[in-house]
């Protein structure tokens, strides 16, 4: 590179005036670009030790894997991706990206109890201004039968660098290396450089001001009045003053029969796999709270907040960038137990939930107006910390955010083109500061629909998120194979 260049700027891909490709220029030690909104919202958790996406991935090998080769794809993967290089350092008053100045590969085996090893990494805290920031970890599992090989591959990396997309990305490559290196063949990574803050750039003066006085409308309900009356139903449900700020994961799957099921249900509907998990996890939630408060309660108010891929709004060319590319879209509705007495109320509630989703998402774009918001939300982060450390009753502004993939099969596919295959797979991420007592984290793969309720100690005891989910698991096996929430037995 010549002196004097500026390392930070857009280099396009031809002599275009408007180039369809940006990527930015590589340089060790450089500094990149400063942190978006969501990116900063993101690595003030990391601060906090918290914000830490995590997938675990059961491979299954007709020949031993090796540690050795395991890491050598990681490290094939890591200098071909560029967000696996960042740290976060200050720059004057704001965060920017730095490259590390040189390429470290935090991978080890761990022989420990898997969901141990799952925990653990879901609970490492990273040294955001020298990185890396991501970790990786092999965890072998005693073989059932002859010739057959298997472990739990579990990568951790920092939600300031990564998303869901980047994960399955990052995921899919480092299957797609270790498959050639255990079969003697070459595999070229395409580099993946950092893109510019595109959201950023979408984003409108106007959309500003609907930012300003929508925080300060949820400043008022969630700090000065205590959303947590509402969120905790008058009192029904206990919430938990602790110091212990960790995050739990419940999971189910599903047969390829019922995953069958349930998408056709949905199609009949014309409603979205998305929009059927989301009425009965709102239906869930009333059921919950009916089940634990002493006066009647026939309907609540229930807010939602959906991840949203802000991948949808770029070209096309930027479909499988990394980084942390997403957004939030929310929706807050009356839930009466009405809406799950019969298969037409159900769907119906489905429907709506559809309707109001798409509206939001192609029509008014909630989630460009709503991205500035990560900015001013650090502040919840900060004043959680601060309670859990006075053992105080966190703050809450939703209450439940949900995490959806879809299906998987071209973006994580299960088989590959050699002797290792993917299984299972397991995704969360710790986010006990945040304003939600749970994440619902769904997706398809390998034709099972895969159900995980990521909860907070510091919002929910044990007891309510295991009915909750239970419960939600329980509707969405009726919906597949009944098309309704509620099945008489005796019917």
């Amino acid at each position: 590179m010549k002196p004097g260049v500026d390392v930070n700027r857009c280099v396009p891909s031809s002599e275009e005036s408007v180039p369809a490709w940006r990527e930015i220029m590589e340089r060790p030690g450089e500094w990149v670009r400063r942190l978006g909104y969501l990116e900063m919202f993101m690595a003030v958790g990391g601060y906090y030790g918290t914000l830490n996406t995590v997938q675990g991935l059961w491979l299954s090998s007709t020949r031993p894997l090796l540690p050795e080769e395991v890491r050598q794809a990681l490290t094939i993967v890591a200098r071909q991706t560029a967000v696996l290089q960042l740290c976060v350092e200050w720059r004057g008053l704001w965060p920017w990206f730095r490259r590390m100045k040189a390429l470290l590969v935090p991978f080890k085996v761990d022989h420990d109890n898997t969901m141990s090893v799952y925990y653990k990494m879901q609970q490492m805290s990273y040294d955001m201004s020298r990185g890396p920031l991501w970790k990786a970890r092999l965890v072998p599992l005693p073989p059932r039968s002859p010739g057959c090989y298997e472990a739990v591959l579990v990568i951790a990396a920092h939600h300031c660098i990564t998303d869901g997309v980047t994960n399955m990305v990052l995921c899919r490559e480092t299957l797609e290396v270790l498959n050639a290196i255990m079969s003697c063949r070459q595999h070229k990574v395409i580099p993946r450089l950092v893109i510019p803050n595109i959201a950023e750039e979408y984003v409108s003066f106007k959309d500003c001001f609907y930012v300003l006085k929508y925080f300060c409308s949820q400043f008022y309900c969630c700090l000065i009045r205590n959303y947590n009356k509402k969120l905790y139903f008058n009192g029904a449900l206990q919430q938990p003053a602790t110091r212990l700020a960790i995050t739990k994961v419940l999971h189910k799957e599903y047969t390829v029969e019922t995953s069958r099921k349930l998408l056709l249900r949905c199609k009949e509907a014309r409603v979205t796999v998305h929009s059927c998990v989301v009425a009965a996890a709102n239906l869930a939630m009333l059921s919950v709270a009916q089940k634990y408060s002493s006066r009647e309660l026939d309907a609540a108010l229930i807010k939602v907040m959906n991840c949203v891929n802000m991948r949808r709004y770029y070209p096309q060319e930027y479909k499988e960038s990394p980084g942390c590319h997403i957004s939030l879209e929310e929706q807050e509705r009356l839930i009466r137990s009405s809406d799950a007495s019969s298969k037409e109320d159900i769907w119906c509630l489905a429907k709506i939930i559809n309707d109001d989703l798409k509206r939001s998402l192609i029509v008014d774009k909630i989630p460009i107006k709503n991205y500035p918001l990560a900015l001013p939300s650090t502040l919840s982060l900060h004043i959680n910390h601060q309670l859990t450390r006075l053992v105080r009753k966190h703050r809450t502004n939703c209450h439940f955010v949900t995490t959806n993939m879809g299906d998987l099969r071209d973006l994580l596919p299960g088989r590959y083109d050699g002797p290792v295959e993917i299984t299972n797979l397991l995704r969360s991420v710790s986010s006990e500061l945040t304003g939600n007592p749970f994440t619902v984290v769904f997706h398809t793969f390998l034709e099972r629909f895969m159900i995980s309720l990521d909860y907070y100690t510091t919002k929910v005891t044990d007891e309510v998120a295991e009915l909750f989910f239970f419960t939600l698991a329980n509707y969405i096996t009726n919906i597949a194979h009944h098309g309704t929430v509620l099945v008489n037995p005796e019917a």
